[in-house]
């Protein structure tokens, strides 16, 4: 039955179930429209053939499997995808109301229709229509509800509950947000974005409330699900878990999007670790032609676009670059302090998952055992420099060390060269020669 065409197939299910053509259409359709749906002559909504196959008791996907959603239908999917964007980015709620109001909403599937009522909900707080926003939040939730989407059922309930807020409603505004947390209790929730809301939303009313102690008390509860999403890495790896748990539930829909939205939160990174390393590259580009002031602003905005969205090693990439700048022109103070800040971020840095390096043009990005013996060096130059003569020893003996762990010939090479010619300035020619014998010995090995 599957090969037949839509039409013959909706009209073969409702003669096995013994239904007339009236009696499939109810008071939702005309007779004639079932007839004409049946004889190919009208293409019907995913709405109407998704009523129509909970009719014929069948599941939705019976008849949508195989079906190419028309123009029409795509235009309206497309129009929601922009409404949902403009409602992402704030203070675009014009723009996205003036869409919907001219959504086809016959077009939509029942999630797609069910979102575009929320979004409304949502767009019409932010116009401050508290009235019509209450409706709407309203209707998408007992929507969600029926179609038993317990984290949109909770979106919906987080926004009911902000508005109660504002209002200074705060017992509406509790009893809300504590049906919020009772549904992550449940398990019900997991989306972590959602969960922090709530918890957020929940301790502000307490807050309101003079409920001091009860806000406290969410506090651990909170802080775990944050440090589960504090970088990239930890953010992937908690929806793949998310995914995990919709799977083994057989929930193959919820699992599909926990994984979309940690590619999205691995693109968005890779986003950053891009725009990062671009302000790097040029940065280097500046400090090789004497172009200071240029260079410092590069680094700095790398350093600022790196942190908090990307990994630690690329912080201090951009932390030891703003040294070496420093350094070159002198200003030690200010070079021993980025440099530390690097050091420290080094020391703090957890082991994690790395990001995608297909474009970047920074070998040290992925190895924080290679960051770390740039940034010793660093160090050992800039103590060379304020004439402490122990305190550089110490870090060009540590990078030394650090290099020859990361097995990088090169780099080993540059070190004892540095340490040489510093040995050499110092008067201690032959330990100066010493080294630099050893960094050509380990020069020659690359060739």
């Amino acid at each position: 039955m599957e090969s037949l065409p839509l039409g013959e197939r909706i009209r073969a299910a409702r003669q096995e179930r013994k239904l007339t053509q009236d009696e499939l259409a109810r008071d939702t359709f005309s007779k004639s429209y079932v007839s004409a749906v049946e004889l190919g002559k009208i293409h019907p909504s995913i709405k109407a053939l998704r009523i129509l196959a909970r009719r014929l008791q069948l599941p939705a996907s019976y008849f949508l499997e195989t079906l190419e959603p028309d123009v029409e239908t795509q235009q309206a999917q497309l129009a929601l995808a922009q409404i949902r964007l403009l409602v992402m980015q704030g203070d675009q709620e014009e723009a996205a109301l003036a869409i919907l109001e001219e959504l086809d909403r016959e077009r939509l599937s029942e999630h797609e229709s069910a979102e575009a009522v929320f979004l409304e909900g949502r767009v019409l707080s932010g116009l401050e229509r508290t009235a019509e926003a209450l409706a709407r939040l309203q209707q998408a939730l007992k929507e969600w509800e029926e179609l038993e989407e317990f984290t949109w059922v909770e979106r919906c309930r987080v926004l009911i509950g902000e508005i109660y807020y504002r209002q200074h409603k705060f017992i509406l505004c509790q009893d809300h947000h504590k049906l919020s947390l009772e549904a992550i209790r449940d398990g019900k929730v997991r989306d972590p974005n959602l969960i922090l809301a709530i918890y957020a939303s929940l301790a502000q009313v307490y807050t309101a409330l003079d409920m001091h102690d009860a806000a406290r008390s969410l506090f651990k509860e909170a802080s775990q699900v944050a440090d589960g999403v504090s970088t990239p890495e930890k953010l992937v790896k908690t929806y793949r878990e998310i995914s995990e748990q919709y799977q083994a539930e057989n929930n193959l829909t919820a699992a599909r999007e926990a994984i979309e939205q940690a590619s999205s939160a691995l693109e968005s990174a890779e986003t950053a670790r891009l725009v990062t390393n671009l302000h790097l590259v040029f940065g280097k580009t500046y400090l090789s032609g004497h172009n200071w002031k240029e260079a410092e602003d590069c680094f700095k905005s790398a350093l600022s676009s790196a942190s908090p969205k990307l990994p630690a090693v690329i912080q201090i990439a951009a932390c030891n670059s703003l040294a070496n700048l420093f350094l070159r022109q002198d200003r030690l103070d200010e070079a021993l302090a980025a440099a530390n800040s690097a050091y420290k971020t080094l020391k703090e840095e957890d082991e994690g998952v790395s990001l995608s390096n297909s474009y970047s043009t920074d070998s040290t990005y992925g190895n924080p055992e290679m960051a770390a013996g740039e940034v010793l060096l660093t160090l050992a130059r800039i103590y060379e420099k304020k004439k402490e003569a122990k305190e550089a020893d110490k870090y060009f003996e540590q990078a030394i060390e650090q290099f020859k762990k990361v097995g990088q010939p090169e780099l080993l090479s540059s070190a004892y060269f540095s340490y040489g010619e510093t040995l050499l300035e110092r008067g201690d020619s032959v330990n100066g020669a010493h080294y630099l014998k050893i960094a050509y010995e380990e020069k020659s090995r690359q060739i």
